[in-house]
């Protein structure tokens, strides 16, 4: 049996339950600073041409991969930011392999 403590943790909340706390967005800091919301971190980079940090590389080509792109921005938007993803796409290695596998598992 887990202890008391335990089981309120993994019990659901009650019906009615309001969660209270802090509404404040947080950012982890990057040496010291805080890092940038990776949405507004995309979209610098598909706006610009600057080489991307691995991280947003690899977020890319996984959204790519994964087509989930409709979610996140418009379609006229999407057609003028196709050749850009793409590009930054390809240079994501474990990305590329990963698109492939996928790619084997739809067809």
């Amino acid at each position: 049996a887990l202890p008391q403590r335990r089981q309120h943790v993994l019990r659901p909340p009650a019906p009615g339950y309001r969660r209270q706390g802090c509404r404040r967005r947080r950012f982890s800091t990057c040496g010291g600073r805080p890092a940038r919301d990776v949405r507004r971190r995309i979209a610098g980079v598909l706006m610009s041409d600057e080489i991307p940090d691995p991280r947003d590389i690899m977020i890319i080509g996984l959204v790519d991969t994964c087509s989930l792109w409709g979610g996140l921005i418009d379609e006229a938007a999407l057609a003028r930011l196709a050749p850009r993803i793409r590009q930054v796409a390809r240079m994501d290695l474990i990305g590329q392999a990963v698109a492939r596998v996928m790619n084997r598992r739809q067809a």
